[in-house]
């Protein structure tokens, strides 16, 4: 790596992502009247003055407009896809990318894409060493693989709010809670160098010195934009003006969770900050201090240009079932429009399709998801008054799902309900998948199965699992989700292997209250030419204390991957030597002619796993232990032919 900083400048410290960065002898910025200091300056030169000094900042905004020539839409928060400017596709962002030119491991460190132009990808890479957390700020060409630390590792340390504006790269620095700095360099493209460099508003900053300023963009970006700035300070909210003036907004209040700020109003959400009960979407005017609520609904803010807002809301129609609908709401008139709604889809992820990333607007264009024929895909249209219009296929392919290669899958849900206040007990939503008769002679007899395990899980929960008759409807009220038990049961992958077997993949997760729930996952297998459901005992002809020794090898031989780091807490195992690993993990694996929830059949191997808690965190997730037929079966395919 090569870090070129041609000259360091000032840089204002603040206690919240507030800072700036100047140089006094090459760049000073003031709001005084110039002609005060010079008296004998005419009235005409002023005038050329002001206008030569117009026509700098409209090229500088043309400049800008050019320099930001990449589109970053996200189909989910790490998963990040480039478009130009005419909304046509670059390329496909994988983190891994970056983290292996870096050389870091993808278990102990992660990159976030943070801003883009041309082929230069700004990240911030984060790295854990025994627990600490350091980040360091990059910018990596996509297409000559080289890269350049612009800011070097720091612990505690998070970047944020980057863009690239005015041929600048600007972000912030945050350092806890303590303080953060507003950084910006000059960006040579052609040699891949930045130059430390000044914000224009550097006076400003440094005058709100422990702000926590609330911007979508850069600070520069938006005070040329607007002129002003949204900001907290302890349990206050204030407009920042670019002309240094300050002033309380005090409309509004610690409960606002999302916002976006032009030169009349502030557009944001709200949360009751005792029952963090979502009350909707507001706007505020910053003249009169007057806020009238937009909606009532509990919406995701996704974009605000030209005077018109873009948000989504996710409607529950039943349990796990959802319609999101994208609007636009012109501030002018008042006027919401639908631009589209679509319905989540049984087998595929409903933060997937149609989730929280569902839709990005940018330079007037909506880059949204779709889904058909068992892909979801990006769909590009003209955001118009009345609604999108020239919808285009972008060509790109988010995510494939194999089950519809092989048939459909249904739905179904069921809850139970206090018959007093009317608040849910037990919800369960519960997926079906259905082979087509054309891969198998006896698919109704294996549909008929595959339907038996969903089936038996919802009628549990058609009634409360546990007598509510002596409790008080004001606690239901106050804590509704504490008496609410939610299960689902999904389909996660379908597949033939060795075109005989065909291998259904569940997920789901299970809650009963308390800081979360429980995962669970399984696989059930069918011979396609009897139809009989099949399971390990139908291949491996070892003992149980053969399978129990061979899992619990497999597994020691993983925590050993760590290296030293293992025998110090890094790894995901909860045990520290080879040798409590190997025991734990033969007291945990249970072998028997029915399970079907502890392993996955695969083209070569079996995929074994421990469930959260048997051998490591929660948090860890889990823990995979992969084992070739080879070793398990004593040879490289399931079947014997």
């Amino acid at each position: 790596m090569k870090k070129k900083i041609l000259c360091v400048l000032l840089s204002l410290t603040m206690t919240l992502p507030m800072a700036g960065c100047g140089l006094d002898n090459v760049f000073s910025f003031s709001y005084k009247d110039d002609a005060a200091n010079e008296e004998e300056s005419s009235e005409e030169e002023e005038e050329a003055s002001d206008e030569a000094s117009e026509e700098a900042s409209e090229e500088e905004e043309e400049e800008a407009v050019a320099e930001n020539d990449v589109v970053i839409v996200n189909a989910d928060y790490n998963d990040e896809y480039l478009f130009d400017t005419d909304g046509n596709f670059i390329r496909h962002l994988d983190d891994q990318e970056i983290l292996d030119v870096l050389k870091l491991s993808n278990d102990d460190s992660y990159a976030h894409l943070e801003a883009a132009t041309g082929t230069i990808l700004f990240y911030q890479v984060t790295r854990y060493d025994n627990g600490v957390a350091s980040s360091e700020f990059i910018a990596f060409d996509y297409e000559s693989g080289e890269v350049v630390q612009i800011q070097d590792w720091r612990e505690k340390t998070s970047y944020g709010q980057a863009e690239v504006y005015k041929g600048k790269i600007f972000f912030t620095e945050s350092h806890g809670s303590d303080e953060s700095n507003y950084r910006c360099y000059e960006i040579d493209q052609d040699n891949l160098e930045f130059t430390e460099s000044a914000s224009d508003y550097v006076d400003v900053l440094a005058e709100v010195k422990g702000y926590n300023i609330n911007c979508k963009t850069c600070y520069d970006h938006q005070l040329d934009e607007y002129g002003v700035m949204l900001a907290r300070k302890d349990d206050s909210h204030y407009a920042i003006y670019k002309d240094g003036t300050v002033k309380e907004l005090e409309g509004l209040t610690t409960g606002m969770s999302s916002s976006y700020m032009d030169q009349e109003r502030v557009l944001y959400t709200q949360f009751d900050t005792d029952t963090y009960e979502h009350l909707g979407l507001f706007e505020l005017d910053l003249e009169s201090g007057d806020i009238k609520q937009i909606t009532d609904k509990y919406v995701s803010l996704i974009a605000y240009e030209d005077g018109v807002l873009y948000y989504l809301f996710k409607d529950e129609i039943e349990f796990e079932v959802f319609d999101c609908t994208a609007y636009r709401y012109d501030v002018e008139s008042g006027e919401e429009t639908a631009l589209y709604t679509k319905r989540s889809v049984p087998g595929v992820e409903n933060y997937s399709y149609p989730g929280d990333y569902a839709i990005s607007i940018k330079g007037g264009k909506a880059y949204y998801l779709d889904f058909a024929d068992g892909e979801v895909t990006f769909k590009r249209a003209d955001v118009g008054e009345e609604g999108l219009e020239n919808e285009e296929d972008t060509g790109v392919v988010v995510n494939s799902y194999s089950a519809f290669e092989y048939g459909t899958i249904d739905y179904e849900t069921t809850a139970s309900y206090c018959e007093n206040c009317g608040i849910p007990f037990t919800q369960c939503y519960v997926e079906y998948f259905n082979l087509d008769s054309k891969y198998s002679e006896y698919a109704d007899v294996i549909n008929e199965k595959l339907h038996e395990k969903p089936k038996n899980l919802l009628a549990t929960y058609s009634e409360p699992t546990y007598d509510h008759s002596d409790e008080d409807c004001e606690e239901h009220a106050e804590y509704p989700q504490a008496f609410n038990e939610t299960d689902t049961y999904t389909i996660e992958d379908v597949g033939i292997l060795e075109d005989k077997y065909l291998y259904v993949t569940r997920g789901g997760y299970w809650y009963g209250g308390g800081a979360h729930g429980m995962p669970n996952r399984g696989q059930q297998l069918f011979d396609l030419t009897t139809g009989e459901e099949l399971h390990l005992s139908d291949f491996y002809t070892g003992t149980e204390e053969d399978f129990k020794e061979l899992v619990a090898t497999k597994t020691k031989e993983d925590f050993e991957s760590y290296g030293e780091a293992a025998l110090e807490g890094g790894s995901p195992y909860f045990q520290t030597t080879p040798e409590d690993v190997y025991n734990s993990a033969y007291e945990c694996v249970q072998y028997a002619e029915d399970t079907d929830y502890s392993w996955y059949f695969q083209e070569d191997g079996l995929l074994f796993f421990y469930y959260p808690y048997d051998m490591g965190s929660y948090a860890t997730g889990f823990i995979e232990i992969f084992i070739p037929y080879e070793e398990l079966l004593g040879r490289s395919t399931l079947s014997e032919n």
